[in-house]
């Protein structure tokens, strides 16, 4: 329904007040005389007006706060623009470091890893050299290793020398400790035993 100025000045009301856009708020102060400008806010322009209308008791004063507040106000289309070009930038620069903000915590998080997997290897590879260079001479079990020893053959010896090369080669016994066996071994066995002793000596 279209406003009319002159019936709003025959029946003043805080709803029709409330309903009113700028340009009707501009014929109502033309309406009564009142002073303003029209290049000022509507707001401004309906302060001046209430102001005017409760000062001349043309409205009734109680409504005053529930008409401001509980009525819905028509906004002036034009004045919302500049508004919700306003929100609409803000919005899209808050995208923008939302945007910014997730990248950075992407790359974050792959450095991390990257850090992670580095600082593993280094672990793996300092544990690989400690386990190549600790002394073997506080862990090697000699009688326990001793009884590993093949049975001697006094008609095989080059046989079992061979055979107890290879069973010190695939057990990993140290070099220095081959013959300490071989003699533990050589205590109970024959001279025979006690020749391929010597020989592993001397080869070591």
């Amino acid at each position: 329904m279209e406003f009319s100025p002159e019936s709003f000045v025959d029946n003043p009301t805080w709803e029709a007040l409330n309903l009113c856009r700028k340009a009707d708020l501009l014929q109502i102060a033309d309406q009564f005389g009142i002073t303003v400008k029209a290049g000022s806010r509507k707001d401004d322009i309906k302060q001046a007006v209430v102001s005017y209308l409760l000062e001349k008791q043309i409205l009734p004063d109680t409504e005053a706060k529930s008409g401001a507040s509980d009525e819905e106000v028509e906004t002036d289309p034009a004045e919302d623009v500049p508004l919700k070009r306003l929100q609409m930038k803000l919005k899209f620069e808050q995208l923008k470091l939302e945007h910014k903000r997730m990248e950075y915590q992407e790359r974050e998080s792959e450095r991390q890893e990257r850090q992670t997997l580095r600082l593993k290897e280094l672990e793996l590879e300092e544990l690989r050299i400690k386990s190549t260079q600790q002394p073997m001479t506080k862990e090697f079990d000699l009688a326990c290793n001793s009884r590993l020893v093949p049975p001697f053959n006094e008609r095989e010896v080059d046989e079992y020398f061979i055979l107890f090369e290879q069973v010190a080669n695939t057990l990993k016994w140290p070099e220095e400790f081959r013959p300490l066996i071989l003699k533990c071994v050589g205590r109970q066995s024959s001279k025979c035993l006690c020749l391929v002793v010597c020989c592993s000596e001397f080869r070591l």
